[in-house]
């Protein structure tokens, strides 16, 4: 049996409203055409045909989707089940974890929402997560304000789907930007540009043309001349525009006209341009490869701020989402949750590491495994690397004072308590 078959079998009436075979054939039909077929509205103008936008939105979700995943459990420990496996490594069977994120994160960025739908197992647990272009979907309240999602297929097809797919809002997961108290649906950055970006086209529509434009001619001639004079240098002129001859004949000067485009009006309006994009996405103007005029003593300070701004808001409303809707009431009793790691992102340079990793080992935050691990270097199983240690110099926690003093090459009693700063000379 194919996916797909076994998806429509799956599904059942809680996923959607009153399914019967002829809309499960139709949610057969759009997943066929989701993944099998390139369709079209392939995609949004903007992004296409805007290489700063496409930028912006690229390095966005590239990073979120880089991000790593986990589920973690009560005591902060990742789990391997099969929800960790769903999200970290194979969502389903056409896509990896990082196109999946980095599709949903796209069209977030691009139509202000993003979906997936959750395919639940024969015992109603999550399977498989698909994508869902977001300008297939609408969101709507029913008479008892449930919440649910219609799904309208935009690819043209031999099957018909005049009558929409209804899926519970308990199987879609959505993520969006901002909305207001009375709307369901996410506002698009690029909708708040609209204005920016058609003076940016206009600009260099503007710019273009006048490139294209051949230059002028401007002829100075002392004396009198009549109409037909006037005409035979006019057709003397012409012809040397196209590779012609024309004698330089005493009280005649041909000159260029002077025309070019202001550098300084090229930099203010990409400036403008860039700055409105900028803030419509929330990201540091560094990261449109611009100099904001700020400094920042190291990369982590730029990584920190973006966090603050973006990344942070973004990786609370993704958890959120997922935390709802792929676990149980009793599974997030036990503090079951899922996490992004944004740890990685702010690490800094290699000395910032080193200090961070020195003092977090020492003060017993951190064992030289989990800094190990951390790094991707390879785990030691030394005796000891495992467990915390605190400053005196590095003893083990558990560590009796007699053995502090025996491992000091002291030897000693356990009357002689040496504080870690402290000599018995």
């Amino acid at each position: 049996m194919g996916v797909f078959e076994n998806l429509k079998l799956r599904l059942g009436k809680s996923l959607v409203g009153d399914l019967n075979a002829q809309q499960g054939q139709r949610i057969n039909y759009l997943l066929d055409q989701l993944y099998w077929n390139t369709g079209e509205n392939s995609g949004h103008d903007t992004l296409e045909n805007n290489e700063t936008i496409f930028g912006v939105i690229s390095r966005l979700s590239n990073t979120f989707a880089s991000l790593p995943v986990n589920v973690m459990t009560d005591n902060q420990d990742s789990s391997s089940g099969d929800i960790q496996e769903i999200l970290s490594f194979k969502p389903n069977p056409t896509v990896s974890s990082f196109d999946f994120w980095a599709r949903l994160e796209t069209d977030r960025n691009v139509y202000g929402n993003s979906f997936a739908l959750i395919e639940p197992d024969e015992f109603g647990q999550p399977k498989y997560l698909w994508n869902i272009p977001a300008e297939w979907v609408s969101p709507g309240l029913d008479e008892n304000n449930n919440l649910w999602y219609e799904v309208k297929p935009t690819i043209k097809s031999i099957i018909p789907v005049n009558t929409p797919v209804w899926v519970s809002s308990y199987n879609m997961l959505h993520f969006k930007h901002i909305a207001r108290s009375s709307k369901l649906w996410g506002i698009s950055p690029l909708e708040t540009l609209t204005g920016a970006i058609a003076q940016d086209n206009g600009f260099r529509d503007f710019n273009i043309s006048e490139l294209r434009k051949r230059d002028g001619l401007i002829v100075n001639m002392s004396g009198n001349y009549s109409k037909e004079e006037r005409d035979v240098i006019v057709n003397n002129v012409r012809a040397l525009a196209r590779g012609g001859v024309l004698f330089n004949e005493q009280g005649l000067e041909i000159s260029n006209v002077e025309r070019k485009l202001a550098q300084t009006d090229i930099e203010k309006n990409d400036e403008i341009t860039n700055r409105r994009i900028a803030n419509a996405f929330n990201v540091p103007l560094t990261f449109l490869n611009v100099s904001d005029g700020g400094s920042y003593k190291s990369n982590e300070q730029l990584m920190q701020q973006f966090i603050q701004i973006n990344l942070g808001p973004t990786v609370a409303q993704y958890e959120s989402e997922l935390n709802a809707k792929l676990f149980t009431r009793s599974q997030r009793d036990t503090d079951v949750h899922v996490m992004f790691d944004m740890n990685k992102l702010a690490r800094g340079d290699t000395a910032t590491r080193a200090q961070y990793y020195n003092i977090m080992i020492r003060n017993g935050v951190m064992t030289p495994q989990a800094a190990q691990k951390m790094e991707g270097l390879p785990v030691s199983n030394q005796a000891g690397s495992d467990l915390l240690r605190v400053s005196g110099d590095l003893y083990i926690m558990t560590d009796t004072d007699e053995n502090r003093a025996t491992i000091n090459g002291k030897g000693g009693s356990t009357d002689d308590k040496l504080l870690p700063n402290e000599s018995d000379e």
